[in-house]
């Protein structure tokens, strides 16, 4: 009935038990979690597998069943989007709140075709600056040769501005705002003043955003900063403290979280996302690529 993974993921539960009924006397279920989550996240395998066996887990803790399976899911909530996103895993689907321009597509209906996903921000000038203007080289280039081109907007700060209306503006109208407006008017790239000279035109959908519900939590600290800071250990003890403190703005003043954006952990816009005809996430890179048109060639011939 179950895989032999699950004989061993009961040993792992045996053996952390005693960590969990000793951390419950002084009130704290991190040990346990940590010893089970941690050993989850190491497994290679089916993660349904995997839940289905920490499920058997689940019923031989008689007492404080609540708490602790909380901070399990916490943990595995965070475990579960890296294992998604890892390279060489299969691309999951962009979460879309609305299409805005094209036809509607998602990952999952463009086998056989590479998929090149630009994400950027309507308020957010490099996008604007090379960023799009390269995924339209590509799409003007490759289109006909397979490669399906998506344009996805996000919105990680300034949500006043990176907003469906104003994305519905920009396509229909070419209308910038914001950053956007300001640097590419001082590099003298607008029309008109406040046009972009050039048209988007490739789909574009607008990223899923879910309200963030104020809390923060260490986990998530950890995993922005993981994510973004790789060398934060070999930084001292007063620069750590203070990197710290900047995530916990962040995330103070972070309304939404945009559910691709999260997915598939990007760390700024302009962002490039290469899937392989097969659905294989192959590549996610942050800010100018120069290597976009060689890893697409690259992805044709295989």
């Amino acid at each position: 009935m179950f895989p032999y993974l699950a004989v061993s993921w009961l040993s792992v539960f045996k053996a952390s038990e005693p960590l969990f009924i000793n951390a419950f006397d002084v009130g704290s279920v991190t040990p346990t979690a940590d010893a089970i989550s941690n050993a989850m996240k190491n497994s290679t395998s089916n993660f349904d597998d995997i839940t289905l066996t920490i499920e058997l887990a689940y019923k031989r803790i008689s007492t404080n069943i609540n708490d602790f399976c909380k901070e399990i899911d916490t943990k595995l909530s965070v475990y579960r989007l890296q294992m998604v996103v890892m390279i060489g895993s299969k691309a999951p689907n962009l979460a879309i709140s609305k299409w805005i321009q094209g036809l509607e597509t998602n990952i999952d209906k463009e086998k056989d075709n590479v998929v090149f996903v630009e994400v950027f921000q309507v308020n957010c000038p490099g996008c604007f600056m090379y960023g799009i203007p390269q995924a339209i080289e590509i799409y003007q280039k490759y289109r006909k040769e397979g490669v399906t081109v998506l344009g996805l907007a996000t919105a990680f700060e300034d949500f006043d501005k990176n907003t469906v209306a104003n994305l519905e503006l920009l396509l229909t109208k070419g209308q910038t705002i914001g950053e956007t407006l300001k640097m590419l008017g001082q590099y003298d790239q607008l029309v008109d003043g406040k046009k972009l000279p050039y048209k988007i035109p490739f789909p574009v959908a607008m990223d899923l955003l879910k309200k963030e519900n104020g809390s923060i939590s260490k986990e998530r600290i950890n995993e922005i900063i993981e994510a973004n800071v790789p060398d934060f250990n070999s930084y001292n003890e007063p620069q750590k403290a203070e990197i710290i403190e900047r995530v916990k703005q962040y995330l103070k003043n972070k309304d939404y979280s945009a559910q691709t954006f999260d997915l598939y952990a990007l760390r700024g816009t302009p962002s490039t996302i290469l899937i392989d005809k097969k659905g294989i996430l192959r590549d996610v890179s942050f800010g100018q690529n120069d290597l976009l048109e060689e890893n697409i060639k690259k992805l044709l011939n295989e």
